[in-house]
């Protein structure tokens, strides 16, 4: 019998796949006897690497260190919280990897040129993070609300440098496929975690006749944090529609798009819902009639979906913003009186630098002793707004400060990138957009994932303005020294060669998903 070639590859993707699903079972049991929280990690990143052989999504993968480098950081700042201490050691190190990756490139050309905009956020951002350290309420916890705040923001100037929008797209999906299969786990009972959310029945809870809102958390050990990162999956996934892509990506992105959709109900994230509404709205206005067209379409196939699918839960989360507006939701009344009651509690006379660090709650936050926050001062001091939150510990100059870094890359996205640098331009600002929107109701930007997600989508929005990637001026004496046969003036006004940012196997790093 003569085995012809078709056979040849069946039989060899056969024999691959069953030697990747051994290596990562014995992987899964190796690392079990470490910890049995590392023992899922293998069998996601076995379901991720099927997923992207399979659906066609392999052309997205990362190609240059520097793409795996951002996204092992949206990979592991969301799986850290569930992680302890060694999720805590990850984050750093790949701060310090950033870092380095950073400085690295220094020798082959000079600093990037920021817009003014965003050098002035950033530099007032600095400024009150520095002075609110000095007047924390406590020196330890003000270093630690210092390094969290501060340990991802070089990553402005290295996306900006180095924009691999296929490392950050892959790691983002990568993420939120990881995160699902987090929440499976915890539908099956495999794995605790779940939160207590909305009253689905009865006046008050009583365990014989009503019940809770179960929500979701996956890896993230937060329904709220959960659903933003699904709602930044979604986003992305719905960018690479809009991109050239073949039928067969497509169908696979809307699969995933309808996975994550459901990840994001399954969370009783009613922000969370929000911000997917905001962040796809806002792509598809700014794609056009193309983009106008899939927003009908996708609002036609969601209300479809929400009447004919006849969930309790879905029901509830949907009755519930009629509650927020009538001004009865619980929920909404409490966060509403806890801000009054921590402006009530400001000094008028500290708006300007604010009280520093912890400084609006002195009495709780002294209490705080090393760098290891600990939670149960956070929860009594909650805010549950960002915004708020930095005006009382950082003053005027700390919100105008970050609101100019956040808001100048979003909206000089939505308007100055086009061509191919469009679509993931466009998909970073509602990136932010959803995450700015998230921040009024809940304590974030300084926290995991967040403080790497927020600097590295300004990295992106900032990065799609430049004009076909330009390079900033080349002013550095090792890129000099490499270049002694080239003239200066001449590089600088050299346009962008199309083929100076395909890698070995020509494929673009830096246009969306190979465009």
């Amino acid at each position: 019998m003569k085995i012809t070639s078709p056979n040849i590859a069946a039989v060899r993707n056969t024999l691959g796949l069953g030697t990747t699903l051994l290596v990562t079972v014995v992987a899964a049991v190796a690392l079990a006897f470490i910890d049995i929280r590392f023992a899922f990690a293998p069998f996601g990143v076995w379901v991720i690497l099927l997923l992207v052989r399979s659906v066609g999504f392999g052309q997205f993968t990362p190609t240059r260190p520097i793409g795996w480098l951002y996204a092992a950081i949206i990979f592991t700042t969301c799986w850290a919280p569930s992680l302890g201490t060694f999720g805590t050691l990850a984050r750093f190190g790949l701060a310090v990897l950033t870092v380095v990756a950073l400085v690295h490139s220094f020798r082959a050309t000079a600093p990037p040129r920021l817009d003014r905009p965003l050098k002035l956020g950033l530099a007032l951002l600095v400024l009150s993070l520095v002075l609110s350290t000095v007047a924390a309420a406590s020196a330890g916890f003000g270093l630690s609300r210092l390094i969290n705040w501060s340990m991802f923001i070089p990553l402005v100037w290295l996306v900006i440098r180095k924009p691999d929008v296929r490392g950050a797209g892959f790691g983002m999906v990568a993420t939120c496929v990881f995160q699902m299969i987090g929440v499976g786990l915890q539908v099956a009972g495999l794995m605790k975690g779940t939160w207590g959310g909305l009253l689905i029945s009865g006046l008050t809870y009583n365990p014989v006749s009503s019940s809770w809102l179960k929500r979701y958390t996956g890896f993230m050990l937060n329904p709220n944090d959960l659903a933003l990162a699904l709602a930044c999956g979604i986003i992305v996934l719905a960018a690479c529609i809009l991109g050239k892509v073949s039928a067969r990506v497509r169908v696979g992105c809307l699969t995933l798009i309808a996975l994550f959709a459901v990840g994001v109900i399954s969370t009783g994230s009613r922000g969370g819902l929000v911000a997917v509404v905001l962040g796809v709205g806002i792509l598809f206005m700014a794609a056009g009639r193309r983009g106008l067209a899939l927003g009908i379409v996708a609002v036609a196939l969601g209300a479809t979906v929400y009447l004919a699918s006849g969930s309790r839960e879905l029901d509830r989360i949907v009755q519930s913003f009629g509650e927020i507006v009538s001004g009865t939701d619980a929920s909404s009344t409490q966060r509403s009186g806890i801000w009054m009651s921590w402006l009530g509690a400001g000094d008028g006379g500290s708006w300007v630098l604010g009280n520093g660090f912890g400084g609006y709650a002195p009495d709780i936050f002294a209490q705080q002793r090393g760098l290891d926050i600990d939670p149960t001062l956070a929860t009594r001091a909650t805010v549950d707004n960002s915004w708020l939150k930095m005006l009382l510990e950082s003053g005027i100059v700390g919100v105008f400060g970050m609101a100019l870094t956040m808001l100048s890359p979003l909206l000089a996205s939505l308007k100055k990138s086009d061509g191919e640098r469009r679509p993931w331009g466009i998909a970073s600002g509602a990136v932010l957009l959803a995450i700015l929107w998230r921040s009024i109701s809940v304590d974030m930007l300084d926290k995991n994932p967040w403080n790497a997600l927020v600097f590295l989508a300004v990295g992106f929005a900032a990065a799609s303005t430049f004009q076909s990637h330009e390079e900033p001026e080349l002013k550095s004496k090792v890129w000099q020294r490499r270049n002694k046969a080239l003239s200066i003036d001449s590089i600088q006004s050299t346009p962008h060669s199309p083929t100076a940012c395909l890698d070995s196997r020509g494929r673009c790093n830096t246009c969306w998903l190979g465009g």
